[in-house]
Formats: C-alpha cells, structure tokens, sequence
C-alpha cells in the first residue's frame, strides 16, 4: 500500500501565491467630509464673525477668528463631526477605492467631553450655554462613516501620527502629514485645499473625481516596480 504524506505532490492542494490588495490609508474632514465650510459657518453663527473658508490660509484657524483660541472650542459642539455634509462623489470615491484594495480610515479626533459636560461658548452679548448627555467626535464620526459608507469600526484609526500607520497610499488634505510621508517617501495624495497652497507636488487633487484618478496612476507605478 502506497504511503500517503501531507507532501503528496499527486494530490496537491497548494494553492498560487495570492497578492495582497494594496492598503489605502484615508482622512476624513475636507477629504471626504466637507469639513472646513461646514465649521466656519458655525463659527460665524456662534461668534458673531465673518470668515471665510477660502481666506484660511494656514492650518492654525485660530489665527482666523477674532476669538483666537477660542475656535478651538467649537470641537466639542454637539454633532459637529457627525452632521457634516459628505463631499460630491464621495460615497462613489469610496466604493471605487475599495474596488482597488483595503480602505482603512486614518483620522484625527479632538477630545471629547464627558457625561453632561456644559461647554460654554461667548458670544457677543451673552453666554451661549449648551448642555449635553454625550458628544464625543471619535464617536460622531464612527456613526457618520457608518452611515455615509458603511465602514466597520475595525476598518477606523484614529491617530495624530499617521505616519506610523502601515499602508500602501495615503489621501489627506494636512500639511504636516504631507510632509511627514514625503520625508518617510512614503505615497500620498494631497487633497487640495486653501491652507496647503504653499507646498508643491504633482500628487495635488482639486476634488475626488481627480483623486480617484491619481490613485489608479499610483497604484500602476507601484506594479510596475514590483514587476
């Protein structure tokens, strides 16, 4: 009787090397969440101000509002993060993405407030109180890339260093991460916006229907040095 192995070649069920599906790292507010135009309306709203998205020319916003860092304040606004309007194409831009690999959401989150926290906003002439059982931003923005997207909470990192997550492409409007990938030449793709005006690449997209664009050609260069 003829012995049989684990290593019986006759009856191999060893299967071709698969190659893995490229990792695309992706940032949320003024990437595919319509971030800066949404907070600066509350803002004007809230501070009796008048700035413009487009004038923000510097990543510091508090350098824009005649509150200083007041601005800041408006992180821990009810629902802030979790009623921003998506950006045209985004839910398109995601779903062409995932056809092309893994998509794993890299964001920042600011701090959260805690049970019944009051956060107290001045105004103008009076003490804009607000008073609320929970409003935590990594929270509001699971919820809103579960509902836009249908992104699972395994697929969501939220890191101030992005740079030491693993991935393939990063798309991302941050100055400072861009310039951080770059140093690591590491791939990304800069979402254009008017506070990143001053660095130049070739990776600049003006909106998703570009950036979808550039990923392709990004993930055929990568092909074709792997080859």
């Amino acid at each position: 009787m003829k012995n049989k192995t684990i290593f019986d070649t006759e009856k191999s069920t060893v299967q071709p090397e698969q190659k893995n599906k490229p990792i695309i790292l992706l940032d949320i507010d003024d990437t595919i969440a319509a971030f800066g135009p949404f907070y600066w309306n509350l803002h004007n709203t809230v501070f009796d101000d008048n700035v413009n998205y487009f004038d923000v020319i510097d990543w510091d916003l508090d350098k824009f509002s005649k509150r200083g860092p007041d601005a800041y304040k408006l992180f821990k606004y009810p629902g802030l993060f979790r009623n921003l309007p998506p950006m045209p194409y985004a839910k398109e831009f995601v779903e062409k993405l995932r056809e092309k690999g893994e998509v794993i959401v890299v964001s920042d989150s600011p701090s959260g407030t805690s049970y019944k926290e009051t956060v107290n906003l001045d105004c103008i002439n009076k003490e804009h109180k607000i008073e609320f059982p929970h409003s935590n931003p990594a929270d509001d923005k699971r919820e809103w890339l579960k509902e836009h997207f249908n992104f699972k909470k395994e697929d969501i990192i939220f890191t101030s260093r992005k740079e030491l997550v693993m991935g393939d492409i990063l798309i991302d409007d941050k100055p400072a991460t861009y310039e951080k990938f770059k140093k690591l030449n590491r791939n990304i793709i800069l979402m254009d916006a008017p506070y990143n005006q001053h660095i130049q690449t070739n990776w600049r997209a003006k909106d998703l229907n570009q950036a979808i664009e550039m990923v392709y050609a990004m993930l055929e260069e990568m092909d074709e040095l792997a080859s």
